[in-house]
């Protein structure tokens, strides 16, 4: 064989193997391709699946207290008579009934001072805050005033509490503590009386519960009046004088600064609510939306509240119409003034607020009714659900909150004369 032959041979066999290998490279280079794209593939279902989990529905509306209004058939109440009337049993007693009442008592006169002093001294156990006392027989106007906040009684809250501040007590009416037994357990539950025969309960969670508190509260009233007592709906309750600033006077057709009008007394409840979104939000991100995109007035200042807070306006007029409600005040309400806004929210719009923080929970507060809270809930839920790619937090991740319990210490002074007293009016019972 030839030298030419044997480099042609050579060269031929070189060429079959870079055949092979360029075979194989280009085979493992489709493979890895194919790999590349099919984990590319995964990748980005991984991701969608992650957001489909992120994303949990929101929950339910849980409406955690509510104050409900009640009205009575007699419309003119002598509270400091029905006051003085009212019996508290003794705080050990395992009955239902009044354990505590608390009155604001002004006095113009010294006769009026000590008519007082001897009903005061009548009761067994009473505390006293005076919030302002005048008696100066030589001045020109008031010679004497004595005004002070009376508590008779005494309830879980005084017992429990360490740090409880003394707060005023309301104008024409008087506060009592109902001790009511629900389903095996005590409930102590606030009442208010107004003059007016208007009765005010604060912090209603359970409709059973809220019925037993009428019928104690009404047999409790019905000895200080000769018809029978009974609540009646808010048509028939009789109208209310109302203060009006700023407004026309519809008696004289003209603009005063203040006058007082007849209005029928409403019937709206203050209610608490709240529920969570399911996701962390960008707090900054929701407060440019919700001013940009919905033209709301959200205030976001983590300084002085960590939720954005924002109001929203119920258009009463308009309804249940989501396509035109908004939360919005009409184009010719944007420019009034505060005072006129605030008679704006007697009639026209009725105001409820919302917060939202970053862990995802949503308070919603408002004087208003279930259905127009519900609204709000819904409008809620909407703008978070719809914007929930522009303003969830991807590595938020939950905090869980060590809760630290503190020992409450109180310390009660138990009197021989005390001991005494007391087994002699059991003696006496």
């Amino acid at each position: 064989m030839s030298v030419i032959d044997s480099e042609w041979k050579q060269f031929i066999q070189t060429m079959d193997m870079n055949c092979v290998l360029d075979t194989y490279s280009t085979s493992s280079n489709d493979d890895i391709g194919q790999e590349y794209s099919d984990s590319e593939e995964s990748t980005k279902n991984s991701v969608q699946n992650n957001n489909i989990i992120e994303r949990l529905p929101c929950e339910e509306l849980y409406i955690s207290t509510q104050t409900r209004i009640f009205f009575l058939n007699v419309h003119q109440l002598n509270v400091d008579t029905i006051f003085w009337n009212t019996p508290i049993i003794p705080y050990y007693n395992t009955v239902d009934g009044v354990i505590k009442k608390q009155m604001r008592l002004v006095c113009k006169t010294r006769e009026e001072f000590e008519s007082y002093i001897s009903y005061r001294d009548k009761e067994i156990y009473f505390t006293e805050k005076i919030i302002k006392q005048i008696d100066n027989p030589n001045a020109r106007k008031i010679k004497f005033k004595d005004v002070r906040k009376l508590t008779v009684g005494i309830s879980k809250k005084d017992i429990m509490n360490c740090h409880g501040k003394n707060k005023n007590a309301f104008i024409n009416c008087f506060a009592m503590i109902l001790r009511i037994k629900h389903e095996n357990k005590f409930h102590e539950i606030h009442v208010k009386v107004f003059n007016t025969g208007r009765m005010a309960i604060p912090g209603i969670v359970n409709e059973n519960l809220l019925a037993k508190t009428k019928t104690l509260l009404i047999k409790v009233l019905q000895p200080n009046f000769e018809t029978a007592l009974h609540l009646i709906p808010e048509e028939e309750s009789p109208e209310v004088e109302r203060l009006v600033k700023g407004k026309i006077n519809k008696e004289t057709n003209k603009k005063e600064k203040s006058y007082f009008e007849k209005v029928k007394p409403k019937s709206n409840v203050l209610i608490n609510s709240n529920f969570n979104c399911g996701y962390y939000i960008q707090q900054e991100k929701l407060r440019s939306i919700l001013r940009d995109k919905y033209k709301l007035n959200p205030v976001y200042d983590p300084s002085m509240y960590p939720g954005v807070k924002c109001k929203f306006y119920y258009n009463n007029e308009i309804g249940y119409k989501p396509e035109l409600q908004k939360g919005r005040l009409d184009e010719e309400d944007k420019n009034v003034t505060m005072t006129e806004l605030d008679e704006l929210t007697l009639e026209k719009y009725t105001k409820i607020s919302f917060m939202i923080f970053r862990t995802g929970n949503c308070l919603i507060v408002g004087n208003c009714t279930k259905e127009i809270l519900t609204y709000v809930y819904e409008f809620v839920k909407m703008v978070l659900m719809d914007e929930y790619e522009n303003i969830h937090a991807k590595h938020d991740a939950p905090v869980t909150k060590i809760k630290k319990s503190k020992p409450r210490k109180k310390v009660v002074k138990f009197t021989k004369e005390y001991y005494n007293n007391l087994l002699n009016s059991q003696k006496s019972i």
